[in-house]
């Protein structure tokens, strides 16, 4: 692509740079890429090269305005430490090289072409408040930044068949953004992530499966129901299908995944081959329920403590509705300023389960890990 401007704009795109020169009046950009994605993006505007940076084989370039020059530079610096910690979940960037572009726009947030990644910084000066929104996770630092950057896999890397399948671009790249905040800030915001999200697919659950894709919220005119069940229950679906299958073999999954459908288009019975390969578990149970339907589980908690010669035995008793198979779930049983957990196997029926502990317990908990996407009633 050659991309011809007045010689105070600069024109950029994804792909590697052959030529950046100035011919009298006008500059000249030209960008060159092997590798097949979507569409193609182009941004001009007064940039400046902000920093380049060789990684092993990837070839980094940022690019800043007059006031987000630094914005830029830190783009640079934070962005290969979350595509080293990607490739490790998914496996190798899609990419020769990736341009880094600092913007400023009232809302923060970001777009990912093939190649490159445009991230809006707020301006300081704007007052007016954004509107909370499913997919914003303004104060978490470099959550919108890795969800950019991890739709080169996931949405250019291997695009969905159809608009039903929008999850696995949106829904895997906020579970990678997520997955990136654990890894970097570690467990209690991450905790604090999945809470927000969870708030937001209750909410909205019911409006319609995952898989309803683009026409989520469109008879009511609410682009937020669409990000709460797409981006915020695809990424739990994901969250919850690794709990099922265990870390390992869902990391084998989504790399064995990005590895056979490298450019190409794959859908949700994709993703569900892999993932039953990889753990040698049927997995039709969970995909049906959780993103052809809109049910989620729902938990019915009672306990009881007796007291005995060296402490105390609570037995906890959990009934379960719409659990499609066998789910790892975390008991809490809180005495005193501790906590005793432990992690049950739950069958879809429900379970009775013992916790013994040195006082007497104040407060029975289910699933304060959050690692289920569910309801609890019951004390």
């Amino acid at each position: 692509m050659r991309i011809d401007t007045p010689r105070e704009f600069t024109g950029l795109t994804g792909g590697i740079r052959t030529t950046a020169r100035v011919e009298g009046t006008r500059k000249v950009m030209e960008f060159r890429q092997d590798q097949p994605g979507k569409y193609i993006t182009v941004v001009v505007g007064r940039f400046v090269e902000a920093g380049v940076r060789q990684e092993g084989a990837l070839l980094f370039r940022a690019y800043g305005l007059g006031r987000t020059q630094t914005d830029a530079a830190r783009l640079l610096d934070h962005a290969g430490d979350i595509l080293r910690f990607f490739e490790g979940e998914f496996g190798p960037f899609p990419y020769p090289s990736l341009t880094l572009v600092a913007i400023e726009g009232f809302t923060p947030g970001g777009h990912s072409p093939p190649g490159m990644v445009i991230m809006a910084q707020r301006p300081a000066f704007i007052r007016r408040p954004l509107r909370d929104d499913p997919a914003g996770f303004n104060d978490v630092p470099d959550f919108f930044l890795a969800h950019e950057l991890a739709h080169q896999w996931w949405g250019h890397g291997v695009a969905g068949q159809n608009y039903r399948e929008r999850w696995l671009s949106e829904g895997a790249a906020q579970y990678a953004a997520a997955l990136w905040v654990r890894h970097s800030q570690g467990e209690d915001v991450f905790r604090g992530v999945l809470r927000k999200m969870a708030q937001w697919a209750l909410r909205d659950t019911l409006e319609g499966p995952v898989n309803l894709g683009f026409r989520l919220g469109h008879v009511k005119g609410d682009p937020q129901i669409y990000r709460a069940v797409v981006y915020d229950k695809g990424a739990y679906i994901l969250h919850m299908l690794r709990q099922v299958t265990g870390d390992e073999a869902f990391r084998r999954a989504l790399i064995s995944f990005q590895a056979e459908h490298r450019f190409a288009k794959a859908g949700t019975q994709h993703l569900q081959e892999a993932l039953e390969r990889a753990s040698g578990r049927d997995l039709a149970a969970y995909f049906l329920e959780w993103v052809y339907g809109t049910r989620l589980p729902q938990l019915r908690l009672a306990h009881r403590t007796e007291a005995g010669s060296s402490g105390y035995r609570t037995l906890v008793e959990v009934g379960a509705t719409d659990l499609p198979g066998t789910v790892p779930l975390e008991i809490a049983v809180v005495h005193g300023s501790r906590r005793e957990i432990r992690t049950v196997m739950l069958e879809p029926g429900g379970g009775r389960f013992t916790v013994d502990t040195p006082a007497r317990p104040r407060k029975v908990e289910l699933n304060a890990d959050r690692d289920l996407l569910l309801t609890v009633t019951g004390s």
